[in-house]
C-alpha cells in the first residue's frame, strides 16, 4: 500500500503519522529470543490480564524487563522502516480501544509492579482478559 494515500492520525500537536498496521518483516532468525536490535513493536501480557503494547529499537534491552517481571511475549513484530513500529503501536492501541478495552492503570504508581522504571509507559497498558489474548494477537497481525 502506498503510505502517502493512507489516512493519518495526530499523535501530538502538529504531528501526524499514517494510520495503518504496516507490513511486518518475516520472523527474525538466528537472533536468539529477540536479542536483535531493530525497529519492533511488542505486545506483552501478564497473567492477571494486563497488556503492554509498545515499540523500540532496543530489542530485549527494552522489553526484557517486562518478561523479568512476569510478563509473556504475546507478539513481537520487526519492521523494515524505523517509522513503522510507532505506526503499528498507535494502530493497535486504537484497535484495542475499539474492542472495548480500557486502560489498565490510572497512575504510574499503579504500574510500577509491572513496568518498573517508576511506571513509565503506564498509558500504553490495557486490561484485557487472558481468554481474549488470542483475538488480540490475531488483530495485531492483521494486514491493513
Amino acid at each position: 500500500m502506498n503510505e502517502q494515500k493512507l489516512p493519518t492520525i495526530q499523535i501530538c500537536k502538529g504531528q501526524t503519522i499514517p494510520f495503518w498496521n504496516p507490513p511486518r518483516l518475516p520472523e527474525m532468525k538466528g537472533h536468539g529470543e529477540g536479542r536483535s536490535f531493530g525497529p519492533s513493536r511488542y505486545v506483552i501480557g501478564w497473567p492477571d490480564g494486563i497488556v503492554k503494547i509498545g515499540h523500540t529499537d532496543l530489542g530485549r534491552r527494552r522489553w526484557g524487563m517486562f518478561l523479568a517481571r512476569g510478563g509473556v511475549m504475546l507478539d513481537l513484530a520487526f519492521y523494515g522502516s524505523a517509522h513503522y513500529p510507532l505506526q503499528a503501536e498507535v494502530w493497535l492501541q486504537h484497535a484495542v480501544s475499539r474492542m472495548g478495552y480500557g486502560g489498565a492503570f490510572a497512575s504510574t504508581h499503579e504500574a510500577e509492579k509491572y513496568l518498573g522504571n517508576r511506571g513509565s509507559g503506564y498509558s500504553e497498558c490495557s486490561k484485557i482478559p487472558v481468554a481474549d489474548w488470542e483475538r488480540l494477537v490475531d488483530v495485531a497481525r492483521e494486514v491493513t
